[in-house]
């Protein structure tokens, strides 16, 4: 997860820098594989406390690959705000509208 935050926060840095250009593939790698990475840190970790993986990650990270052809024609921006914010921005409320209500999650692994 923390290589994830690392790399969108370079992903960041590009985008506040060359917000108007076209994106090129490593700003691209870097822009939507940096959240990509962050849901792969958070499924292992849901993988080692609660004995599960979420499939709104797995579906996250196919949906920001699916995403990275098309975004290679657009300004970094966009590809930060229409891919990966919406992506995260998704799985956060899908996930907050899941646990409404109930009871915090008990880790499946004793001890």
């Amino acid at each position: 997860m923390v290589l994830g935050i690392v790399t969108t926060a370079i992903g960041h840095e590009i985008v506040q820098h060359s917000h108007t250009q076209v994106t090129h593939p490593s700003w691209l790698a870097t822009i939507l594989g940096g959240p990509a990475l962050f849901l792969v840190g958070r499924a292992r970790l849901e993988h080692l406390v609660f004995a599960r993986v979420s499939r709104r990650r797995i579906v996250g990270i196919a949906l920001l690959a699916a995403a990275s052809p098309l975004m290679g024609r657009v300004s970094p921006l966009a590809t930060a705000t229409t891919a990966a914010a919406a992506v995260l921005l998704l799985i956060a409320v899908l996930d907050w509208r899941s646990a409404a209500g109930k009871p915090p999650q008990v880790p499946s692994p004793p001890g």
